[in-house]
C-alpha cells in the first residue's frame, strides 16, 4: 500500500545561485551517485508513486540527471522536479522527452536581477516545452510574501507573466489568489517565505512527530501531510 503522496530525494545541495532566502549549510557540497540513488528509489518505490527533486540545490545540474530520470520510469516513479529556471533552456529535450517528469517549479522569488530579459527566457522555454510534451505541469513559484495581501515586490515579476498569459487582472487576483490558472497545465503559486528549521529557532509547534532514521528523515508538518527525506 502507497503511504506517502510524495517524497522529497536531494541529489545534489549544490546551487548556481546564492540566494538570500536560502540558507547555506555546513554539510559537504555534492551529487548524489547514480549507485545510491538507484538504492533509494529500490526502498521507496513500494511508497510512493511521486518523487520530488528538491530540498537544497538544483537539480538541474547534476551530471547524471537523465539518467535518475530513468531509474524513475523504470521504478514506475513520477517526478517533481523544483528549479531555479537557469538552466531550463538547456534541458528543454531533456525535460520534455522524458516519460518520467509530471511537474516542474519554477522558483520565480529566485530572479532578483534581470526580471524581464530572465523571466522571458523562462516563458520561452516553457513554451517549447510545452509544444513537445503539453502533459508536464507548470507551477511559477512566489514563495516570497509576507502574507498574500502585500506581494509589493512581485508587482513587476507578477505584469510579465499577466502579459505572457494575458491575465489583465492578475495584480487583483494575486492579492486574493495563493492558485491562479494560466493556461492549460500552467499555474501561478504563491505563498509566504519560508523558514527553514534551525536547531537554534524557537520551538514551532508541539503538535506532529518527527523520525529519525539513518541518512532519512520522517516529516509530519504544519501541512497535516506526510513525506520522506532522503539525503
Amino acid at each position: 500500500m502507497k503511504k506517502f503522496d510524495k517524497i522529497y530525494v536531494e541529489i545534489t545541495n549544490i546551487c548556481n545561485l546564492n540566494c538570500p532566502f536560502c540558507i547555506d549549510t555546513n554539510r559537504k557540497k555534492e551529487f548524489m551517485s547514480l549507485d545510491n540513488f538507484e538504492v533509494v528509489i529500490s526502498k521507496i518505490k513500494n511508497y510512493t508513486n511521486l518523487i520530488a527533486l528538491h530540498i537544497k540545490g538544483e537539480p538541474l545540474i547534476h551530471p547524471k540527471l537523465k539518467h535518475i530520470l530513468d531509474v524513475c520510469f523504470d521504478n514506475n516513479i513520477l517526478v517533481n522536479i523544483t528549479t531555479n529556471g537557469i538552466l531550463l533552456n538547456e534541458n528543454i529535450q531533456l525535460l520534455s522527452n522524458s516519460k518520467s517528469v509530471r511537474q516542474i517549479n519554477l522558483s520565480m522569488h529566485s530572479i532578483n536581477k534581470s526580471i524581464q530579459e530572465d523571466s522571458n527566457k523562462i516563458f520561452k522555454a516553457v513554451k517549447k516545452i510545452h509544444f513537445i510534451n503539453s502533459n508536464i505541469i507548470v507551477s511559477y513559484r512566489l514563495w516570497n510574501l509576507e502574507n498574500i495581501k502585500e506581494n509589493n515586490n512581485n508587482i513587476e515579476i507578477l505584469k510579465l507573466i499577466g502579459k505572457e498569459y494575458n491575465i489583465k487582472d492578475i495584480i487583483n487576483r494575486s492579492q486574493n489568489e495563493k492558485f491562479i490558472k494560466l493556461d492549460e497545465k500552467v499555474f501561478l503559486n504563491q505563498d509566504v517565505k519560508f523558514d527553514w528549521p534551525d536547531l537554534i529557532l524557537d520551538k514551532i509547534s508541539d503538535k506532529g512527530k518527527c523520525y529519525r532514521i539513518k541518512k532519512s528523515y520522517w516529516n509530519f508538518g504544519k501541512w497535516r501531510c506526510c513525506t520522506l527525506l532522503f539525503r
